[in-house]
């Protein structure tokens, strides 16, 4: 997935509700809220992004978008291999001999 890709992700297939979910239950303040406001924050945040992605899209030069591919893929990958980490060892308890 390049950053173009992950662009149309944000805006179009529902991506942006999974950052902002990723985001918000890391915020201590966000889980302190009651559930109506974390819907409300939830949706404002989630079209936010989706928004602010679409006019990256739609506004910066391609030059640019292009040039920033190769960083988003180190990010995406290092970020993608880290959780996968950190999933691997939440279930590994194995001692080690």
């Amino acid at each position: 997935m390049n950053l173009n890709d992950f662009l149309n992700f944000l805006i179009y297939s529902g991506g942006s509700v999974a950052v902002m979910s990723f985001i918000a239950e890391r915020w201590a303040w966000f889980q302190s809220l009651v559930s109506e406001k974390k819907q409300l924050y939830s949706f404002i945040g989630s079209a936010s992004i989706a928004i602010v992605s679409y006019a990256f899209l739609t506004y910066a030069p391609a030059g640019f978008i292009e040039a920033m591919t190769p960083y988003f893929t180190i990010l995406a990958s290092v970020f993608g291999v880290y959780y996968l980490g950190q999933a691997f060892h939440a279930e590994d308890k194995l001692p080690l001999k």
